[in-house]
C-alpha cells in the first residue's frame, strides 16, 4: 500500500503537516478497507469539509467536495 500527498499548497501548515504524517502510516492500514475506515474517522465530511473518495483502486482525500485537487492518495 502507498501513500502519497499531492496538492497541498492551499491547504493550512497544519494540514499540510497532518497529511505529510499520513504517508507514514500505509503499515498501519494494512488494507484498503481499513484505509478508507480510518480517513473516513480521521477526516469527517461534516465537521470540517473534507472529502473521502474511494474509487476502483484508490482512495482520496480532497479538503472540500467539489475542489479536484487531491491531497492524499493511498493506493494498493
Amino acid at each position: 500500500m502507498n501513500i502519497t500527498t499531492e496538492q497541498i499548497d492551499h491547504l493550512t501548515k497544519d494540514e499540510q503537516t497532518v497529511l505529510r504524517c499520513m504517508t507514514r502510516q500505509a503499515s498501519y492500514f494494512g488494507t484498503m478497507d481499513r484505509a478508507e475506515a480510518e480517513l473516513r474517522a480521521w477526516f469527517p465530511l461534516k465537521s470540517e469539509g473534507w472529502l473521502v473518495y474511494r474509487g476502483g483502486h484508490h482512495i482520496a482525500i480532497h479538503r472540500t467536495a467539489g475542489d479536484d485537487r487531491r491531497c492524499l492518495l493511498v493506493t494498493e
